[in-house]
């Protein structure tokens, strides 16, 4: 699955506004450890999903806040375009967590395999948390994962999105 999970991210667009594009060959270099940390991740597969449909979750989020930019990255957010610097510096990683949700990934070095595992796995788990508290007040369980993970109460428009991808995401995994 790793593979597929690889595939699918060389598969998705590189960012437009990447302030030095990379070749494809580079991108699928960087790209090959992200694939390896979330089928990892997504050994904590909740809420009834197959752990290839929980992938598929994790890869949608990085995909809706980071677009898997190499800048975010290797940490340089302050290089990137306006409106596109991780919460004004305070997000971090593909998965944008900010430092008291998500220590651990803080701890490591940007753009490190551990960085890339820890912000993986924290995404996971706060998609998860998220998922049970707001399963009951959400349209579905995940529109209340991506609400939940963005900070926003259990009905966060945007999540309508999101969980669109993630679908996407899924059927594109055989998952």
């Amino acid at each position: 699955m790793i593979q597929a999970i690889h595939a699918l991210l060389v598969a998705l667009p590189a960012y437009t506004l990447e302030p030095t594009p990379e070749d494809a060959d580079a991108r699928a270099v960087r790209l090959e450890p992200v694939a390896g940390a979330i089928w990892e991740a997504s050994a904590a597969n909740p809420g009834g999903f197959t752990r290839g449909q929980w992938a598929a979750v994790i890869t949608a989020l990085a995909w809706h806040e980071s677009r898997f930019a190499r800048y975010v990255q290797a940490g340089q957010c302050e290089t990137g375009p306006v409106g596109a610097r991780c919460d004004n510096g305070k997000a971090r990683g593909l998965w944008q967590q900010h430092q008291s949700a998500c220590p651990q990934a803080w701890a490591t070095t940007p753009g490190s395999a551990e960085d890339l595992q820890k912000g993986a796995q924290c995404a996971s788990r706060l998609l998860g948390s998220a998922l049970h508290r707001c399963r009951s007040r959400a349209p579905s369980v995940l529109f209340g994962a991506f609400s939940g993970y963005a900070g926003a109460s259990c009905t966060w428009g945007h999540a309508r999105k999101r969980e669109a991808t993630a679908w996407q995401f899924a059927r594109r995994l055989g998952a």
